[in-house]
């Protein structure tokens, strides 16, 4: 089970320092009060304090607790005792605060006049000024009413803590989390929820804090009413498909659940049969089949009740109001039950009504606080369903992170089919103003009311934050008011497109058309008024928004106190259309664009505002970014020296903040793609081979921010590799005038005159002169043509012109030849599709125009074929994404399944001539169109067009091949998929993936056939959704940033536990600030985890490489390249934890990611360590069988990766030999240990030891071989008496140990060397381990103060070592141990 594997057994009790209800105490006497345990309704099962020991007992804090929390988080500022204490059980809050409280605190910090908090400084009051590191922390007992008594529970706060928290609690406890409608009370005063505990001098250590039942009102009505009906959904990955935000399935919770299932009925698992691979993860099996991407989804849970929805009497009459009446709601239960319920103020009862009769007089006297309460009296059935559901809920530890909304969306492009449910509360959900009805965000709060997203955005900015409270304050309201923004931005931008909001321009063309809903903007990405007309139109206008939310991204780093502010900004893509939503500036709809603009041109430069104050602000933007000042003439005539380019907009807003918008062109212009622009003569040599500069559909290029700092740092290299040469130049010289001088007195006679100063040496001439420091800026304008240049032909000019000439050229000379030259490291350091482009963008800072190039060069060099179709496909996708982006407008929403389906059946499938679906109402819309020609003004976009019905396959794959030249200069072989994928080894599912999700379509979960030639592998049915793709820019976490850096640089000295002590401070503070998962908690998550498993607490590494692998899964996607490598080494981690049912589940899943995921239908690094680490496994389990066949799999394949003569085939080779000898197979077990003798003999010689060593094998294994041979004689002859001899005859398996290494090593897993005995790595044959390895081990571990006792050990190793290899049988191993080299 997954919560009882993650404590070691020797852990010992009080570092674990959990509190009865499971919260945490973190190193910095911060206690968190909701936790992974206290969410599994705050049993004891799982703590490792029992729980009469931790409710007495205070946890342990660091010696300097009191003065922690005001310092950075630091390697050394940790304690190292208290380490579990924050790594253990870490808190995660379930339920975000709502904005509510962001501005409850946000008046408490600009209180002027006595606020608590005081982030200013302005409160009166002594204790309110008294720092946070001087809050103390508290053990507060909670009262609960359950029926006949009370339930009290001890729960840990913090006095700075929010009241509120305990409400969190509460909302996740098995026995609370039904109850919405209460106060709490200490000494029978209520407190206000968000308020700060130490506001109330009567709750402190030791007091009870009750929750009191209160009066219903109609908004707590219906908010009880959702949460009864959310407690009834079961985290089940088909709930998570069905809900479109915020959650996401994962496999790894239904993995753990029906593990827990097999162990319960299997005990010990006794049945083999439970490690069987399924069907479709075999070890010959290369195809993926769609149907098992998501599992779980056929699981039926048991329904609690047949239907509750709100009655047809609603709503309630004045005198029943006046009685108390606020809802009538009609129920059925599972026993058939029908009847009418009241919702009042003094709680639900059941009415006299009936459909046709009206009665709201109460059947009984019974009035229940709860549903749950009412339900579970009048159904058995409802109270047997529901508390199973309820304990399932709160089972696992890993269930809370199922029920943890999303921070980002994340949608699906496979999906099952599900039937859909009555629900009309789900209706309900899907209307605009859903926030009014249910509890999904601030709304709930004050109804009727939007809210200001800008005035939130930039006062939270503007919190002070010096302090790491202040910080995380600021940051966590950021995050909060930022994930509500896009949720917003998501449901207004579908809304915009699908035509449910109207515009405030109702009687422009719909290009022209601008919208406004819940105080947020929206506009479309059309070239509006021929605003881009010369820069491309349509393709400017759609491309406009990606510069400006990366100049956006890069703006959010800047350390500046300029006090200038950018606009909450999403781009949205939905159904072909790019929309973008932003925040309204105050005051600037009741400008003209014109008029509102004090800085900056919005033509492009033919007129251009200036502001002296604007300029001086925008001084460390263009420092930030490298920007050249530059003087600029504009169409009246008018001379300015502008800091940024001309289309950077600055507008002071009615709330006085300055603002600017349109970074678009914040970084230096590419001038190989702006032909017409740039002329041969202004780029350089290396450009002009390549054929550039070239058309583009946009003039918009720009090169990448990471292209920018290479350049930049690679000139600082030279200029300090200069400066250097100077000064040894220098100190050359002085050193030949000071010899000089010596050599003249040592020959003066003492009573002679002073000699005159000797002749100047050639080499000892006056100092070089010192070379200015480089001050590289580039002119955005320089090669923008409605910009002109007040001296154009000038010196200046022409030098930042050849500025981003050089730039141009070290792209092409150095970049993009240092990119290839890594790509050939890929069979070695084994990478997929997406880690191969973020390096190409993050590590190089070539651009995706460069795709095209990169292809060309790779299509000479047979050793980067894997590469190569890795660029084709992201090539293939995204011209796809361009034609659907145009196919898919002018389809009428009633067609576009069927549309959608003819277009994925033209792209991948092998039927030559698909036929497209009938269109409805086909004779309607041909009655529209010939009434639109008649209009004077028609909307082209709006015209329900069948064209696609002419699609075919053929004209759709040569449209590509012209969006691929016209974008990235490629001309791609093939006419068709079948023979695209032929040219290119491109695996067909994996191109329908890169599309899907590109495009935003969801297809449903089956097994297609591709390959019929008869029948399209697509019908409309198939086609479930189109989701919207989400491009935003998040706050800057720098607390991330800084944790991560901090962590690293403890790790490089080696220690280790420092190390862990600053990630698992970052991801308390973390969890508290996102409010939900997200890609950074995984990654820390994961951080956390691989430092446990180099610290050898395995149990630990386990428990936080789960919530990892969860947090990746729903966060980046059940079919992430991420989620796949968490998946790997979780396998791995499990495995060496003794849970190898699970372990096994998670690597046949990772090999069916694999196969997914895989562009290439090639061999590939990862297949070899998965079949590798697979076969092994199973191995270790006796399962033969199976093992077989994965290591006969991992040998081929490293076969053909490495050669048959490579130490990683020798591996696989020797593996498999001794998986046969286990079987008794010698013969086949001979033949791969002859092949291991051989590539030993060929690499490291004849005379090595190796080489010895495995011929020694090879004789042994020959031997038992022979005695094996000769026994079974000694059976056919003796009959069943000589079965007896025949027990030594075998060899056994490789022991646990050595499996977890090998897993370990090949896996590229970061465990501790000095522990990995190297006699264990295979158990045959090897020396004692070299001098510098064992030296390399004590270099890692010499600076950690925790690991120094662990020192002196390596010597002992050394002689363990010794020992092991002159004596194998003394050790119990059949055979002496290979080292570590042989891994490698």
């Amino acid at each position: 089970m997954v919560h009882t594997v993650g404590l070691p057994d020797d852990a010992p009790a009080k570092e674990s320092a959990n509190h009865a209800d499971g919260s945490v105490v973190n190193s910095s006497g911060d206690s968190k009060g909701l936790s992974v345990d206290s969410m599994t309704n705050g049993s004891h099962d799982n703590l490792a304090v029992p729980p009469d020991e931790s409710s007495s007992r205070e946890s342990p804090g660091p010696p300097n607790s009191a003065s922690s929390p005001t310092q950075p988080p630091t390697a050394t500022s940790v304690s190292d005792a208290n380490l579990r204490e924050i790594s253990h059980y870490l808190p995660l809050y379930v339920i975000p605060l709502s904005n509510l409280e962001n501005l409850t605190s946000l008046q408490r910090l600009q209180g002027a006049d006595g606020g608590e908090g005081g982030a200013a400084g302005d409160s009166a009051a002594g204790p309110s000024e008294v720092p946070v590191c001087q809050e103390k922390q508290i053990l507060v007992n909670i009262s609960v009413p359950q029926g006949t008594g009370d339930e009290t529970f001890q729960l840990p706060m913090n006095s700075g803590d929010l009241v509120h928290e305990i409400r969190l609690v509460l909302s996740d406890r098995e026995s609370s989390c039904h109850r919405t409608c209460y106060s709490l009370q200490v000494d029978g005063t209520s407190i206000d929820l968000f308020a700060e505990i130490k506001q109330y001098e009567q709750i402190k250590d030791g007091c009870t804090i009750r929750l009191v039942d209160e009066p219903y009102t109609p908004l707590e009505v219906r908010r009880h009413v959702r949460q009864f009906l959310d407690l009834q959904n079961p985290l089940d990955n088909e709930t998570a498909c069905r809900n479109e935000e915020g959650q996401a399935p994962s496999f790894l919770i239904q993995a753990t659940f029906e593990v827990e299932n097999i162990q319960q009925k299997h005990g010990a698992i006794e049945n083999p049969g439970v490690f069987d691979p399924p069907e479709y993860c075999r070890a010959d099996v290369s195809d993926v089949s769609l149907a098992h991407l998501i599992p779980g989804v056929e699981e039926r849970q048991a329904k609690c009740l047949k239907r509750l929805e709100p009655s047809g009497w609603n709503p309630p009459q004045g005198n029943r109001r006046m009685k108390g009446d606020l809802y009538y709601y009609y129920a059925e239960t599972l026993e058939e039950k029908k009847f009418h319920l009241t919702a009042g103020v003094a709680g639900f009862f059941i009415n006299k009504s009936t459909e046709s009769e009206f009665n709201p007089e109460a059947e009984t006297k019974a009035v229940y606080q709860t549903l749950v309460d009412l339900f579970r009296d009048v159904s058995a059935g409802f109270k047997r369903n529901y508390n199973a559901l309820i304990k399932r809920r709160f089972k696992a530890m890993l269930t809370p992170f199922a029920r943890v909304a999303l921070s980002r969306p994340n949608y699906l492009w496979v999906v099952p089919k599900v039937k859909p449910t009555w629900d009309f509360f789900r209706w309900e959900d899907s209307l605009p103003q859903s926030e009014l009805f249910c509890s999904k965000g601030y709304e709930d709060v004050i109804p009727f009311q939007c809210r200001d997203w800008n005035e939130e955005l930039q006062t939270f900015r503007d919190l002070p934050h010096n302090t790491p409270q202040e910080i995380n304050q600021r940051e966590r309201s950021l995050m909060r008011t930022q994930f509500d923004f896009i949720q917003m931005a998501v449901r207004g931008a579908k809304g915009v497109v699908d035509g449910s909001i109207s515009p405030i321009n109702p009687a422009d063309d719909y290009r022209s058309q601008l919208f406004i809903w819940n105080n947020i903007f929206f506009s479309l990405g059309f070239d509006v008024k021929d605003h881009f007309k010369d820069l491309g139109g349509d393709a400017a206008a759609h491309a406009a928004p990606n510069n400006d939310l990366l100049g956006l991204k890069f703006l959010t780093f800047i350390p500046s106190d300029e006090k200038l502010y950018t606009l909450g900004t999403a781009v949205i893509d939905y159904r072909g259309y790019r929309v973008t939503a932003q925040t309204i500036i105050p005051g600037i709809l009741e400008r003209e664009q014109e008029n509102a603009v004090q800085y900056g041109s919005v033509d492009f430069g033919k007129t251009v505002q200036y502001d002296e104050e604007f300029a001086k602000r925008l001084q460390t933007v263009a420092k930030w970014f490298h920007l050249a000042p530059h003087m600029i003439r504009s169409g009246d005539g008018k001379e300015m020296e502008l800091t940024t380019s001309v289309e950077l907009k600055g507008i002071v807003g009615n709330d006085k903040r300055h603002y600017i918008l349109d970074l678009i062109r914040m970084f230096p212009p590419d001038i190989h793609f702006m032909d017409g622009v740039a002329t041969g003569k202004d780029v350089c040599e290396e450009a002009r081979r390549e054929g550039y500069p070239r058309k583009f559909p946009h003039k918009l290029p720009s090169y990448r921010p990471e292209l920018v700092d290479s350049y930049l740092m690679e000139k600082q290299e030279a200029y300090e590799m200069r400066m250097n040469a100077r000064a040894r130049r220098n100190q050359r010289k002085k050193e030949l005038q000071s010899e000089d001088v010596v050599e003249d007195a040592e020959n003066r006679p003492p009573e002679a005159a002073p000699a005159p100063p000797p002749a100047s040496h050639p080499e000892t001439e006056a100092e070089d002169p010192v070379e200015p420091e480089p001050n590289i800026r580039f002119n955005p304008d320089v090669f923008t043509p409605s910009v002109t240049q007040v001296d154009a032909s000038g010196t200046e000019v022409a030098q930042q012109k050849e500025q981003i000439v050089s730039l141009g050229r070290f792209l092409l000379a150095q970049q993009i030849p240092a990119f290839v030259a890594e790509l050939t490291q890929l069979r070695y350091d084994p990478m997929l599709s997406e880690g191969i482009l973020v390096r190409l963008r993050n590590n190089y800072g070539i651009n995706i125009r460069y795709l095209g190039l990169l292809a060309d060069k790779l299509k000479a060099r047979a050793d980067l074929s894997y590469p190569l179709t890795v660029i084709i496909g992201e090539l293939i996708g995204r011209s796809a994404k361009h034609l659907f982006r145009q196919y898919s407008q002018s389809v009428g929403q009633q067609n576009l399944a069927g549309a959608v389906s003819h277009f994925l059946n033209c792209m991948f499938g092998s039927c030559p001539s698909p036929q497209a679906p009938t269109p409805q109402s086909l004779a309607n819309v041909q009655v529209r169109k010939r009434r639109a020609k008649k209009g004077a003004q028609a909307e082209v976009h709006r015209q329900q067009s069948i064209d696609y019905r002419s699609f075919t396959p053929k004209t759709l794959w040569s449209r590509l091949k012209a969006d691929m030249a016209d974008y990235y200069g490629f001309t791609l072989d093939g006419d068709s998929c079948d023979t695209v994928l032929a040219a290119y080894n491109l695996r067909r599912v994996f191109l329908l993936r890169l599309v899907c999700k590109k495009v935003g379509i969801q297809i449903a979960q089956k097994d297609y056939n591709f390959t019929n030639k008869r029948a399209p592998p697509f019908t409309e049915d198939d086609i479930v959704n189109l989701f919207p793709l989400v491009k935003c820019v998040s706050p800057l976490l720098k607390i991330i940033h800084e944790a991560r850096t901090l962590s690293a640089a403890a790790f490089k000295t080696g220690n280790i536990r420092g190390a862990l002590d600053v990630l698992s401070e970052c991801l308390s503070s973390q969890s508290v600030i996102q409010g939900g998962i997200s890609m950074e908690l995984a990654l820390l998550y994961y951080e956390t985890a691989q430092l446990h498993y180099l610290s050898e607490e395995v149990g630990f590494a386990v428990l936080e490489m789960e919530k990892a692998l969860v947090c990746a899964e729903r966060a980046r996607g059940i079919d992430d390249e991420t989620t796949f490598q968490y998946t790997l080494v979780l396998a791995v981690m499990l495995y060496h934890h003794e849970n190898p049912l699970l372990g096994l589940r998670l690597a046949y899943r990772a090999r069916y990611l694999l196969n997914l995921l895989n562009p290439s239908t090639e061999a590939h690094g990862f297949l070899f360590r998965i079949d590798l680490s697979i076969g092994v496994m199973l191995h270790g389990l006796r399962y033969h069988q199976h093992s077989v066949a994965f290591l006969t799999s991992a040998v081929h394949v490293a076969e053909k990766l490495y050669g048959p003569e490579h130490l990683e085939t020798a591996l696989a080779h020797y593996i498999l030999a001794r998986d046969k000898a286990c079987r008794g197979e010698f013969r086949e077990a001979l033949q791969h240990q002859k092949v291991v003798v051989g590539v030993y003999k060929k690499i490291l010689g004849e005379t090595a030891v190796k080489t010895l060593e495995a011929c020694q094998i090879y004789g042994q294994l020959t031997e038992q071989g022979v005695n094996y041979a000769r026994q079974l004689n000694e059976i056919q002859r003796k009959g069943a008496k000589a079965i007896t001899f025949m027990q030594n005859s075998f060899i056994l398996p490789l022991t646990h140990m050595s499996i977890c290494e090998i897993l370990s090593i090949k896996n590229d897993m970061r465990y501790r060397v000095a522990n990995l005995t190297p006699g264990l790595y295979l158990c045959s044959c090897a020396p004692t381990p070299e001098a510098d390895v064992l030296n390399q081990v004590a270099a890692l571990l010499v600076n950690s103060s925790n690991n120094a006792n662990n020192t002196p050990a390596i010597t002992e190793e050394k002689s363990a070592t010794a020992a092991l290899v002159k004596t194998p049988q003394e050790n119990g191993h059949e055979y002496a141990p290979l080292s570590t080299e042989e891994l490698d």
